[in-house]
């Protein structure tokens, strides 16, 4: 009895290494130091197989909280995401920084999927941004739910070698989408909504359901508000190559030395030193040696020049 007891026990305890050893991974490297020393790291990860999808039509997963209740009982989870939603929305972090105006103000955008990889990108990226996200989070009214995809066993995505960061947490952002389609057996569809047109191209090509946040707005003409919530980068970036090239186009590129020593010597470049109007600070003017005054208003005539500096210019405009 006492042996049939003890093999049994030894079975118990295999069986649970077993199962912490595939909730745990590690991950070893190498890392030299400033002192050129070598130090070995190993970084655990705890995965776990019960984390709850959010979804009140879920009939795989255990909402069950690991504190009890007072009186001893289990208190269980409340499902965030509504049986009665037409589909789920998980949002990606670029999605995010860029429209979180739209993502607030537009009060039926509802049944969002936040991921924990998004989170702590969104966190990484602006605190502010982060903080306004949880706010919307707290909502109970607008049913967003986070879902821990970095603690789970079946949605935890390993970086590879040759991926980077953002990469990874785009692949991690398909992956629970699929992930999410399977586990609710599509009784509820769940899409990615995103900013990015090369990741909505990607998703297409992958046959992961997903939609551009601007053909978002485009399908919902009875909401006249999203069009001006709604934030063009493209347009932006453009407008700001163009204002950089305007603004580079200030300061004329200063001459070499030795064009200024033949400009001095021919007579078309004058050596002197630049005073700065007190009354005004758009205009100055620079004393030449042979006491002539010159000029100059204009902020490419100035050309970034300080107070007392001497300089070498041609013939100014008089004002």
């Amino acid at each position: 009895g006492k042996r049939r007891e003890k093999a049994e026990t030894h079975k118990g305890e295999e069986k649970k290494r077993e199962v912490v050893e595939a909730m745990l991974l590690s991950e070893s490297l190498h890392k030299v130091t400033r002192r050129n020393k070598i130090v070995h790291i190993i970084r655990e990860h705890y995965l776990r197989p019960d984390i709850f999808c959010g979804s009140s039509v879920c009939s795989q997963c255990y909402p069950t909280d690991l504190n009890s209740n007072a009186d001893g009982t289990e208190a269980h989870l409340k499902p965030a995401l509504s049986e009665l939603a037409d589909q789920y929305y998980i949002l990606d972090a670029d999605l995010i920084i860029h429209q979180i105006d739209l993502i607030e103000n537009y009060k039926f955008l509802q049944n969002v999927i936040i991921l924990e990889t998004v989170l702590d990108q969104v966190r990484q990226h602006s605190k502010v941004l982060y903080l306004r996200l949880r706010k919307l989070i707290s909502m109970p009214e607008r049913s967003f739910y986070v879902f821990c995809n970095d603690r789970h066993q079946d949605t935890y995505t390993h970086r590879q070698k040759s991926e980077t960061k953002l990469e990874r947490s785009a692949r991690a952002v398909r992956s629970v989408c699929q992930w999410y389609n399977t586990h609710l057996a599509n009784k509820i569809p769940t899409l990615i909504l995103t900013n990015d047109l090369k990741t909505f191209n990607i998703c297409q090509s992958l046959s992961v359901p997903a939609q551009t946040i601007k053909q978002f707005t485009l399908d919902r003409p009875h909401h006249p508000e999203l069009a001006d919530l709604f934030v063009d980068v493209d347009e932006e970036s453009d407008s700001s190559q163009n204002n950089v090239k305007k603004s580079s186009k200030i300061y004329p590129e200063h001459q070499s030395q030795k064009e200024m020593s033949e400009g001095i010597r021919a007579g078309t470049l004058f050596q002197g030193r630049f005073r700065l109007n007190p009354q005004n600070c758009e205009e100055g003017y620079v004393f030449y040696e042979t006491t002539e005054k010159q000029s100059g208003s204009n902020p490419g005539e100035k050309n970034k020049t300080v107070k007392k500096e001497v300089v070498i210019s041609g013939q100014l405009n008089i004002n």
